[in-house]
């Protein structure tokens, strides 16, 4: 009947690829809600796409780094779950990203690790020059 041939066939999702994350954007990673949530405002009104990791879920870290081009993360930041700092975790993360920004919390002189070097780490920068350190590495890119 007319029923039958009306109904729409919707496409199959994959469930792995409602996990991924869309490209060209950056993820923020903090321990404290509301600074991720500050850095969250700051760059979307400059225009950037972001994702703020749930560190509450604590899912796994893998697929936060799917399609992701730049990461912006708190300094020696730990990750319980995985037994890392984020110096650690990012410094052995595969995927596509081509730039980190460590922001460093003002009381924190810590030199940060040095694995991570080859994935175009920005010496850790001041929150308030944050905004242009990311305009700059998409600028640049």
């Amino acid at each position: 009947d007319a029923d039958t041939n009306a109904r729409v066939e919707l496409p199959c999702v994959r469930p792995e690829a409602r996990m991924s994350v869309p490209a060209n954007k950056i993820l923020i990673v903090f321990d404290e809600p509301m600074i991720a949530q500050l850095y969250d405002l700051i760059l979307r009104n400059q225009g950037f796409e972001t994702v703020v990791a749930d560190l509450a879920a604590e899912p796994d870290i893998e697929w936060w780094l799917n399609d992701i081009d730049l990461v912006v993360f708190e300094k020696n930041m730990y990750f319980p779950k995985h037994a890392l700092t984020s110096d650690h975790l990012f410094s052995r993360a595969k995927g596509s990203i081509s730039s980190i920004v460590l922001v460093n919390k003002a009381d924190d002189p810590t030199p940060f690790d040095s694995g991570l070097q080859h994935r175009g780490l920005r010496k850790p920068v001041a929150p308030d020059r944050l905004k242009a350190v990311v305009q700059d590495i998409f600028a640049n890119a």
